[in-house]
């Protein structure tokens, strides 16, 4: 059986956790392959104003997942890697989780 290939979309902690479930769960992991992330660009966080990724983010580096884009806060400028999955054209991906 073809694993069907993902699109993520997320940024908060509990999308991370579900994230990480998606990516280490064996049962899971021998149905589905994760092949995108989307999250929130990096923002300044605290009175040191550090620039800190999103717990999505973080998950997606951590298990090396290529394709891990930054959705921007202004909607006129999306990312060009996103034109043919929000398309439909993308071929390689079966599924989209938001």
């Amino acid at each position: 059986m073809k694993k069907l290939s993902l699109a993520y979309f997320g940024s908060p902690d509990f999308a991370a956790d579900f994230l990480e479930k998606l990516i280490t769960d064996t049962t899971i992991n021998q149905l589905i392959e994760v092949k995108l992330v989307v999250t929130q660009p990096d923002k300044k966080v605290g009175r040191k104003q550090i620039m800190t990724p999103t717990p999505v983010k973080e998950v997606a580096e951590k298990y090396k997942i290529i394709n891990n884009v930054s959705f921007p806060r202004r909607r006129e400028s999306k990312p060009k890697a996103l034109d043919p999955l929000l398309r439909g054209d993308d071929k390689d991906i079966d599924l989209a989780l938001v």
